[in-house]
């Protein structure tokens, strides 16, 4: 637990905060190194780059909470959102399968995030995984911008709002299974 005498302070600690993160990832770590999660189980282990990412898509989250909170527009940086999402989402899905929400579905997503990396969900027995797109088909190909990804991810604005926007976008042969994705995961 942190606390600090006023916003002021808070923000300074935020800032030192990401200081050091850029410091750390600017030593050039291995960053498909594995590192001790155990807060996501035993013997879970997530990547550098994963650690780093999720990071990242905290202070896009929370930032966008502390804009309401504030009654402020809130400040998506896209491109944060964009370096982050498609890494949260490719290592971190697989861990946040809804048994409840996945039992009996089988099936497969091409994840883009605009202006980043592609990769592919694939869902079978309750059971997810994760595998760079390469061109096979999928049955529902999922295009969204990063802030949208993560704030639908983790809560912060409903997928029909994200749609309505054009932040999220779903095609394919299969194309409806895009309302149907955010349900086979446990999200925060």
């Amino acid at each position: 637990m942190v606390s600090f005498p006023g916003p002021r302070e808070a923000a300074d600690g935020l800032r030192e905060c990401a200081d050091e993160l850029l410091a750390a990832l600017d030593a050039k770590p291995d960053l498909r190194a594995a590192r001790p999660t155990p807060w996501y189980g035993t013997g879970v282990t997530r990547s550098v780059a994963a650690l780093a990412a999720l990071s990242v898509s905290e202070s896009v989250v929370h930032g966008y909470d502390l804009a309401g909170a504030l009654r402020t527009r809130p400040w998506l940086d896209q491109r944060s959102a964009a370096a982050a999402a498609p890494i949260v989402m490719s290592e971190m899905l697989p861990l946040l399968v809804d048994p409840a929400g996945a039992r009996g579905f089988t099936g497969s997503f091409e994840v883009r995030i605009r202006q980043a990396s592609r990769f592919v969900v694939r869902v079978d027995a309750g059971r997810a995984w994760t595998v760079p797109a390469d061109g096979r088909e999928v049955d529902c190909v999922l295009s969204l911008s990063g802030c949208d990804a993560l704030l639908v991810g983790f809560r912060r604005r409903k997928l029909w709002q994200a749609i309505a926007s054009g932040g999220a976008l779903a095609a394919g042969r299969r194309p409806w299974l895009g309302l149907r994705f955010h349900t086979l995961f446990r999200l925060p």
